[in-house]
């Protein structure tokens, strides 16, 4: 405010009351440190942010408001000026203002035909009528006055949007009067400090209790007149408390500092690492790098304190979003009812059937096109705590038909009762936890399908704060509703079909999706303590993508790929080399990304844990005519002297699946060929060589069978009898091939007669 404003006259009496009486009151004080001369701040009543117009800037540009510090480019004169002769804003008791900013000179207009932060700004030279304003005295609460600025030609009255930084959210409106159109208008004077700083002695205790308890003692001995608060502002020329509090906190701690004050940081995401880099922007030539200078804004002694001050800081402003639970798609589900879930278990994984227009599917797509991708989901219990930033899903069956994925088809009692997802892994073997057996070479699993997801190390990150948005999507969503794929691997109660992937068993690989999120928030200081929340116009916005990864074996691009994507994060300084090797234990082809069937890897692997030879199969001879049963895209046995890859087989023990000829409450095997991967059969209604071969596909009834003892020459042997048609596999004497290998019923021949070596099979079998 200029000096010629505060004559005595009856006049600039009248126009100082206009003001506010009370904010000029300290102006009769005692001695100040910062005269009047250098200008006063305007502060919106609403956001608490203060205007500025910044030297060298024209126009438009570098005109906004800010918290933090108060910088001498926040620091305005109120000059009078004459009034604009036309027009029907002014009345004749108005007193027009030139409002000029006390560091940069430049004068505040609003232009007419322009509306919201369109032709605001602030410029130099000649006087415009669009520079001349009125202040509107108004109500802000109790005992607080605030004021409308109003262009004196355009009408419009000044605002600041809260929730925005800098020169976004601030302009210039009509119609309606807004809470964010108010103003404070206040000096920004200092007293007098009674205590030299460079001669005080704060103590050890450099908490913020005991230097005020330190600095009531001096101030009482010293004979000081005014406040604590007063002191401690002026004491190190700060008119924040908080701020000037911050700043003794941190000269006591012996730490220094490069930014003169703090500046407001807008930012996508809100992580230590985010907000390092903009400090960084901030400091150029500082003797000390942007970690230190993060010590003393968030008074500090190193950087971990700094990082979990600030993981602290962040964390305070995602609790404010909204939240859901899995109980908000349905009821039932709440924390019980998923830690059953995950395990394989609930009517979810144990029905079979489509999930499409009913009343779970509906509510699962409806929640995934709205709250999925706008709120912060809740944990399921028995996935917290995961120790290696990760999750995995591997699921053991189809239940849908008619989506184009896995096996399963209508009839659903005969085409999908025991269908198998797309295959894209292996199955190795259980970990040690399980003494690494059984083992689960070749196709001896079944088709199984694994996918999950990881996330970065800091709490704070998007892929960390949403990873149970992500672990929705791809399990009952992506997985589940879309797919139809349930249950474990495994039909055991220890083995999970989602968990946490260091309670998972190692597989070959695994597909990926992450999570690309969008949120600003704003970083302030607030009574000396960082805070961040969400930009308050701003909202979460998630998507739900195939994996970026990079591959662990060539650093090239990899994509949907759980190892690659982990690979990513670890190259990105967002998962640490020991995570990572953890995991790499878990996904055993981690060097192979694109190899859905790397049973190498597999047997490296268990070689590696167990230090014994992974199993290879055994061979199926026939005790009369002595030839070995194969499979190449059909069923043949030969007399070769050497055992062949394709003369391989394992015998997977196998629910019989009520099979007419299944022996009373035993179990039935699957005749799987090693190198084929495919499973022999014997239909019904067919005779000797008819309906008998191998396939690779879904699993029918007719593909389980079981061993029957017998003697061959006073050797052990075995009838390989089919559960579902009764049919005994043979191999006639004096043939080759295909020829003479067939299945029949009736009387019991030698030709139907079997060595096999069952010790030497993958699993035991009782």
């Amino acid at each position: 405010i200029s000096k010629d404003w505060f004559q005595t006259t009856k006049q600039q009496e009248r126009r100082i009351m206009k003001l506010t009486a009370a904010s000029l009151l300290i102006l009769a004080a005692a001695p100040v440190v910062y005269s009047q001369d250098d200008g006063i701040g305007i502060t919106n009543a609403h956001s608490g942010r203060r205007l500025y117009a910044q030297s060298n800037k024209w126009w438009e540009s570098g005109v906004g408001a800010g918290h933090g510090t108060f910088w001498a480019d926040q620091k305005w004169h109120f000059v009078e000026s004459s009034c604009p002769t036309y027009g029907d804003i002014v009345t004749i008791d108005d007193t027009c203002y030139e409002i000029t900013n006390a560091h940069s000179g430049r004068r505040l207009y609003a232009q007419s035909g322009r509306e919201w932060e369109s032709g605001v700004g602030a410029g130099l030279g000649t006087v415009y009528d669009d520079q001349k304003w009125i202040l509107q005295e108004d109500d802000c609460g109790v005992d607080e006055r605030c004021f409308l600025i109003v262009n004196a030609v355009s009408g419009r009255r000044l605002y600041a949007q809260a929730g925005r930084s800098w020169e976004s959210g601030v302009g210039a409106g009509v119609g309606t009067v807004y809470d964010d159109q108010k103003w404070f208008i206040l000096p920004g004077e200092l007293v007098e400090p009674c205590l030299d700083l460079e001669a005080l002695d704060l103590g050890e205790d450099c908490t913020a209790d005991a230097i005020e308890t330190k600095l009531l003692f001096e101030m009482d001995a010293a004979g000081c007149d005014h406040s604590l608060e007063e002191e401690v502002k002026a004491l190190v020329q700060e008119r924040d408390y908080g701020e000037a509090m911050l700043e003794l906190v941190n000269t006591c701690s012996g730490i220094e500092r490069c930014m003169d004050g703090w500046y407001d940081l807008t930012i996508e995401g809100c992580t230590y690492q985010k907000i390092l880099n903009k400090v960084e922007q901030n400091i150029p030539g500082c003797p000390h790098d942007a970690a230190t200078e993060l010590q003393y804004w968030t008074s500090t002694s190193t950087v971990q304190g700094a990082k979990d001050a600030i993981a602290d800081m962040c964390g305070a402003g995602w609790d404010v979003l909204s939240e859901t639970t899995f109980a908000n798609i349905n009821p039932e589900w709440d924390d019980d009812f998923m830690n059953e879930y995950v395990n394989g278990k609930t009517y979810l994984n144990t029905e079979t059937g489509s999930f499409q227009d009913t009343d779970d599917g509906n509510a699962i797509s409806s929640f995934r096109g709205n709250e999925a991708a706008s709120t912060v989901m809740q944990s399921v219990p028995d996935l917290e705590g995961c120790a290696l930033q990760s999750i995995m899903c591997c699921f053991g069956r189809d239940r849908q038909p008619n989506d184009n994925n896995g096996n399963c088809a209508e009839p659903l009692d005969s085409s999908c009762v025991n269908a198998d997802p797309a295959d894209n892994t292996n199955l190795c073997f259980l970990s040690e936890e399980f003494g690494h057996e059984p083992v689960f070479p070749g196709e001896t699993e079944g088709d199984i399908h694994c996918h999950g997801l990881a996330w970065a190390e800091d709490e704070n990150d998007f892929t960390a704060q949403l990873k149970y948005n992500n672990f929705f999507f791809v399990s009952l969503f992506d997985h589940m509703y879309q797919r139809g794929y349930v249950e474990s691997t495994i039909d055991s109660p220890d083995i999970p079909m989602c968990a946490c992937i260091e309670d998972m068993q190692p597989v070959s690989r695994s597909d990926c999706t992450q999570i690309d999120a969008t949120l600003k928030f704003t970083i302030t200081l607030e009574d000396g303590v960082l805070t961040a929340m969400p930009l308050e116009d701003d909202e979460l916005k998630i998507e739900f993508n195939s994996c970026q990864g990079t591959n662990p074996s060539n650093g090239n691009n990899q994509n949907n790929d759980l190892a690659s994507y982990v690979h990513r994060l670890h190259n990105r300084g967002k998962l640490s080399a020991d995570t990572q090797d953890a995991i790499f234990d878990i996904l055993v082809g981690y060097n192979q990304p694109g190899n859905n069937n790397n049973e190498a890897a597999c047997a490296a692997a268990y070689e590696d844990v167990t230090g014994q030879d992974y199993p290879q199969g055994i061979a199926i001879t026939n005790a009369h005519s002595g030839r070995k049963l194969y499979s190449n895209n059909d069923i043949g046995a030969s007399n070769s002297a050497e055992l062949e890859d394709n003369q391989k087989w394992y015998l997977v023990p196998s629910s019989c699946d009520g099979g007419a000829y299944a022996p009373v409450g035993g179990d039935c095997l699957e005749l799987l060929n090693a190198q084929s991967n495919r499973r022999a059969f014997a239909q019904a209604n067919k005779y000797w060589e008819g309906g008998v071969g191998v396939y690779d596909g879904y699993v029918y009834p007719d593909q389980k069978w079981f061993l029957e003892e017998a003697d061959y020459n006073g050797e052990q042997a075995y009838f390989i009898v089919n559960a579902y048609s009764g049919r005994r596999l043979y191999a006639q004497a004096d043939k080759a091939g295909t020829s003479g290998v067939g299945a029949g019923v009736g009387t019991k021949y030698d030709d139907q007669k079997w060595f096999i070596k069952l010790e030497r099979n993958y699993e035991e079998l009782l």
